[in-house]
């Protein structure tokens, strides 16, 4: 399994310098739990998308975890030429490409498994969604 993982947001809307994915969730960065998962899922060739200028995302990742490439898109156009930028990188990968955002610190290696194992099993495409869970309210 070749994973993608989109990290290049610069955090501008949560009004901070620190990149995105390098801000911390239950003392771990969220791009930390999110390499995590996927070693754990089987993630043979990891690929992190990052801006220019992201040093730090870099430098931290290659401090925590082994076998991690990196890729850089140059102008931010959004989800799909984020992937692309991982073409040189990615040319010669086997297999299947599983793409996850760097800043989903709670998705399981079991999901990402699961997910893994539908493309195996014949799936054409897999995306994962959410629905958050409402209370409702009753008015008596």
């Amino acid at each position: 399994m070749n994973v993608v993982v989109l990290a290049a947001g610069k955090g501008t809307r949560m009004k901070s310098s620190t990149p995105k994915v390098l801000h911390e969730i239950a003392n771990r960065p969220m791009l930390g739990h999110v390499l995590i998962a996927l070693a754990q899922a089987g993630a043979d060739k990891k690929t992190v998308v990052i801006s220019p200028g992201q040093e730090s995302v870099v430098a931290y990742a290659q401090t925590h975890f082994d076998h991690v490439d990196f890729a850089v898109q140059e102008d931010p156009r959004g989800t799909a030429d984020a992937v692309k930028a991982t073409r040189d990188v990615l040319q010669d990968a086997q297999g299947t490409v599983l793409v996850a955002f760097g800043d989903v610190p709670f998705v399981t290696a079991d999901t990402f498994k699961k997910m893994h194992t539908s493309i195996k099993n014949g799936a054409d495409i897999v995306c994962l969604g959410s629905m958050p869970r409402t209370r409702q309210v009753m008015a008596v």
